[in-house]
């Protein structure tokens, strides 16, 4: 087999660690390594590259990035062949392409980005299902020469992979106690997609058509468009009341008052993100003068970008969870679900399914993340509403198949108890965008 190896780069860590896994697998089988960087932007934000170029934070090319792959590659095996390509493509296609001849692809576990930063190994996972040849997911540092270890796990294209391939597979899983996924993978039972009251498809595309012919850009909607928009899917949401004066969060704050009398501010202007952060946020407030204090103060701060504010009542304490939608360029909706809350992105405790999903996708999307046995039960405690929480990926699922339109969906955080399930913030931006073909979707 002297089919090259090939390893996608974007100049993360992740990524620079599987270019050591993806050397020692071409000398160990005697074949040449193709480092491969797809691009979607012109230059890579990468801290640690910058720091080896002595640049600045954003000032990393592609170029710099293949010096880099490749002087890893060579540093245990200096005589290793190495051909490089850079070309501004999704990750997704460039990939595919190259592992038509190729003995294996290698592949690193993280993303970047807003949204599709939570995506940890969403190109790997887009990859490994449909790639001809075998996959190595190389999973965290590869840097443990010391020990010998050689973390990953071998995936066959669920593709029509060539016997040789196959076999390649099984002797890397035989050789490194690896994982082997294909016939576990095509073993499982495929699931349905469930039939679902109270939704009103019609409405929703009248809402997105009606946006889009105001803003033919497409945009992010406001919390009135949104808040439709979610009830068309019947998506439990947190009460809450739009205010665009301070007479009017005073009356929208009384008729929202629960039993403790404690409500909550928060500022919006469209693109707003991380609310926490920005202190676009005040909680707590518990009678008028409170209420016109909060909303003077976020006026004034946020004089120019702020629409208005949203008033809610204050939640109660449960799980924070995440849930969202990104659209892929190739395979369209991926629905995201894990931890929540300000750590959503620092964790990065995140799963993706493509949507529609099936039952047994929303059962993988709830069990895989690590946060999962917080749902379940701890020290004594009962789950949550699990049942819930599955209507609501259900739901999010359909909202994501039914309008094309729907580019990125964030449901942050979703709160989780016993009790139930309620959607206590959401972004949702539409762009004009047309029903994709469905062929490249298939998996099996």
């Amino acid at each position: 087999m002297y089919l090259p190896v090939v390893v996608g780069v974007d100049g993360s860590e992740s990524s620079l660690g599987a270019v050591d896994r993806a050397a020692d697998e071409a000398v160990l089988h005697g074949v040449p390594l193709r480092i491969v960087h797809a691009y979607r932007w012109d230059r890579y934000e990468g801290a640690s590259l910058a720091r080896e170029f002595g640049r600045q934070s954003g000032h990393v090319t592609s170029d710099d990035i293949l010096v880099v792959a490749t002087r890893r590659a060579r540093r245990h095996h200096p005589d290793l062949a190495v051909t490089t390509e850079a070309t501004a493509e999704e990750p997704e296609y460039v990939l595919l392409r190259e592992a038509r001849n190729a003995s294996a692809v290698v592949l690193g576990t993280r993303g970047r980005g807003e949204l599709a930063g939570l995506l940890l190994g969403s190109v790997s996972l887009t990859v490994a299902t449909m790639a001809d040849c075998p996959v190595v997911v190389a999973r965290g540092d590869h840097g443990d020469r010391a020990t010998g270890g050689r973390q990953g796990r071998i995936v066959v294209g669920v593709a029509d992979a060539p016997t040789a391939a196959v076999r390649f597979a099984h002797e890397e899983a035989r050789r490194r106690g690896a994982d082997l996924d294909r016939a576990a993978w095509l073993a499982r039972p495929s699931g349905s997609v469930p039939a679902l009251d109270d939704v009103d498809t019609s409405r929703a595309h009248a809402l997105a058509d009606d946006f889009l012919a105001r803003q033919p850009d497409g945009g992010w909607l406001d919390p009135r468009i949104r808040g439709e928009l979610l009830s068309c899917y019947g998506i439990p949401q947190q009460p809450w009341a739009w205010a665009e004066t301070e007479d009017d969060a005073v009356r929208a704050a009384e008729r929202l008052r629960g039993a403790d009398g404690r409500v909550v501010l928060k500022a919006h202007w469209p693109g707003l993100v991380h609310k926490s952060l920005q202190r676009a946020v005040h909680l707590d407030l518990r009678d008028e003068a409170q209420v016109r204090t909060a909303f003077q103060d976020l006026a004034t701060r946020f004089e120019g970008p702020m629409t208005g504010v949203v008033v809610q009542p204050l939640a109660p304490r449960g799980t924070e969870l995440f849930a969202g939608v990104v659209q892929d360029g190739v395979f369209g909706p991926l629905v995201v679900f894990g931890l929540g809350g300000t750590a959503t992105e620092v964790l990065a405790d995140h799963a993706a399914r493509l949507a529609p999903l099936t039952g047994q996708d929303v059962h993988d999307l709830i069990t895989a993340p690590r946060c999962a046995p917080l749902l379940f039960g701890t020290q004594g405690g009962g789950p949550v509403d699990l049942e819930g929480l599955e209507q609501l990926l259900h739901r999010l699922s359909r909202m994501a198949v039914d309008l094309p339109q729907l580019a990125e969906a964030d449901f942050n955080p979703v709160l989780v108890t016993p009790g139930g399930v309620t959607v206590l913030d959401a972004r949702i931006r539409l762009l004009p965008r047309r029903p994709q073909d469905p062929c490249p979707r298939r998996l099996r």
